[in-house]
């Protein structure tokens, strides 16, 4: 974590060099969550400059996405599938938590919308889908002629796409 305004490093956390941090996310507060190729989810309270939680997904840590006031947290993996996992009162509800297969390769991209209600991923198969997330449920799919590697919604129901030499307003 730095501090701009001095410019200087406030707190880092070595990781293990074979493993490399593939995507970080951060809440409205004060977590800050990354996620590595290997698999390994760290998330930290980035006030207090500690480790809160860890937690090892078998396939691989793409993309990660906290909700509005960190309520809950979407993980996409390396080898298609989405995850939510509800975080409330300090506590991460493992047994709420919920996977499905949601891209055939890499989830490049998860993102929550404003409301917190629904979350986009965008996936190596070229494909966005809008999900509901806690009924797995997939409401819009806009394919791509490549992989879309970012999305991020609007206010107003409408989402950007960047993709390999494309950026999309849907």
């Amino acid at each position: 974590l730095w501090d701009f305004a001095r410019r200087k490093v406030v707190w880092s956390k070595d990781e293990d060099e074979s493993d490399p941090i593939t995507t970080v996310a951060f809440t409205d507060g004060d977590l800050v969550a990354y996620g590595t190729a290997g698999g390994r989810l760290t998330v930290a309270d980035a006030k207090e400059r500690t480790v809160a939680y860890h937690r090892n997904f078998p396939n691989g840590i793409q993309s990660l996405a906290f909700s509005p006031q960190g309520l809950w947290m979407a993980i996409g993996d390396r080898a298609g599938h989405l995850s939510v996992v509800p975080f409330e009162s300090g506590v991460w509800d493992l047994k709420a938590s919920r996977q499905w297969p949601a891209h055939q390769g890499r989830v490049y991209a998860t993102k929550i919308t404003p409301d917190g209600f629904r979350l986009f991923s965008g996936g190596d198969d070229g494909r966005i889908v809008l999900w509901e997330p806690f009924i797995n449920a997939a409401n819009k799919v806009v394919s791509l002629a490549r992989d879309g590697v970012d999305v991020i919604p609007l206010e107003d129901g409408t989402f950007v796409v960047g993709a390999y030499g494309s950026v999309r307003l849907f």
